[in-house]
């Protein structure tokens, strides 16, 4: 589905209203799909035919809340830099002009 992600939670920490409110967001088509006993929510271009991710994926993705036409996932993305895996929250919506 087309959708504009936002992140609101990155490294483990949550982000300020006014940076998530200056934020566009990334656009682009977000799949949710298991990877062995977990849910990966990843947001692609669609013109990639390699559907290489725009954002991290968020692995163990879980809808935490709904309001109106948006949606807030949690679950965990890689740390490069130190390693390991950090907390994140994303807030899905439908793109503007659908």
């Amino acid at each position: 589905m087309k959708a504009t992600v936002k992140i609101l939670r990155a490294a483990g920490r949550k982000k300020d209203i006014r940076s998530i409110q200056a934020d566009p967001g990334v656009q682009g088509t977000l799949t949710l799909a298991k990877v062995g006993e977990s849910m990966e929510l990843k947001l692609y271009d669609p013109n990639d035919s390699q559907m290489k991710p725009l954002i991290d994926p968020l692995w163990d993705a879980r809808a935490v809340g709904m309001r109106g036409s948006r949606m807030q996932w949690q679950g965990l993305t890689a740390q490069w830099e130190g390693g390991g895996v950090a907390p994140e929250s994303r807030e899905v919506g439908a793109p503007l002009g659908i």
